[in-house]
Formats: C-alpha cells, structure tokens, sequence
C-alpha cells in the first residue's frame, strides 16, 4: 500500500478506516495497527488516525 500515492488525504483517511475496520472484523488487529502507524507518517495531525491507534492500543492485552 504504501507504493500507492493517493494525494486526496480525506479519501486515503477513509481508505484506511475502512481497510482498519475490515482487518478488525477478520481478527487482523496487528495489521489493522501496523496500517495505522503507515497513516500516521502521512497524515501527523490526524485526530481521527491518533483515535484509532488509541482504541486499538487499549484493546491489546498486557502481557505478562
């Protein structure tokens, strides 16, 4: 994915929601989490990105 260039940053916003929420319902959560952190380094300020990582931050179980 990240040999795509999409310059619309509301269209790759969405693609990546969708494409997060997608991962999620197959059970892919570190694949889901890895293309959040791609989006992040396109899209910094992104509140919506920074609320997904955050979501799925607090869904990970602590090991140990």
């Amino acid at each position: 994915m990240s040999n795509q260039k999409i310059t619309d940053f509301s269209l790759y916003q969405n693609f990546i929601e969708l494409r997060v929420q997608i991962l999620l319902v197959l059970g892919r959560e570190e694949e889901a989490l890895s293309s959040l952190e791609e989006a992040k380094e396109l899209l910094p300020n992104s509140p919506t990105i920074a609320r997904w990582i955050d979501r799925l931050n607090k869904q990970r179980p602590v090991p140990g």
